[in-house]
């Protein structure tokens, strides 16, 4: 019985000795291939998450101030209102303008200035708005509010748009342009 076993475990031991010997030609052989591959994929696994990544940390789109501000402005407003050719400030929507009817300026034209800041600019003047107690209406990367003597105060964090308006007849008044002017939902 052990001269059986022996010769038994003699058969096993060159059978494992084969199998052994072709899976190691057989890794030589992909292995590298296989090992390239990986790399490749986690590669462009490292670039996607790098991407994605910077996109979900970065504010937006990059402030561009020198950029023509009536340009950044809802088609509403940029239609309706009459500015200087050298930019946003002191521009003007007529009284009788659509997007005043209703009484919202009680038939006064309503002056605007529109213009587009830095990162730093926008974040200081929506820190003077919080400061003077508004109604805020939206908070986010886009702020809009309505000021304690009904002025509408807009800013875009993202694109740097910063518009102010005149006042209106009431908050209402107010809130019902900016929904107007497509400037909040």
């Amino acid at each position: 019985m052990g001269t059986a076993k022996a010769v038994a475990d003699t058969g096993a031991t060159a059978e494992a000795a084969t199998v052994a010997s072709g899976l190691q030609r057989l890794l030589s052989t992909l292995l590298p291939k296989v090992t390239w591959q990986v790399a490749a994929v986690a590669l462009a696994l490292m670039g996607i998450l790098a991407t994605v990544l910077i996109r979900s940390c970065s504010g937006g789109l990059p402030s561009m101030p020198g950029m023509d501000p009536l340009n950044t402005l809802p088609q509403s407003v940029r239609s309706a209102a009459s500015c200087p050719q050298s930019g946003g400030d002191n521009c003007v929507i007529a009284g009788t303008d659509l997007l005043l009817s209703g009484g919202l300026t009680s038939g006064r034209a309503l002056p605007l200035s529109v213009q587009v800041d830095s990162p730093d600019q926008l974040a200081d003047t929506v820190r003077r708005w919080r400061a003077a107690d508004p109604t805020v209406l939206v908070d986010g990367p886009v702020f809009v509010a309505i000021g304690p003597s009904t002025t509408a105060w807009y800013a875009d964090l993202r694109t740097g748009l910063h518009i102010e308006t005149g006042t209106f007849a009431s908050r209402d008044a107010a809130r019902t342009f900016l929904v107007r002017a497509g400037l909040i939902r």
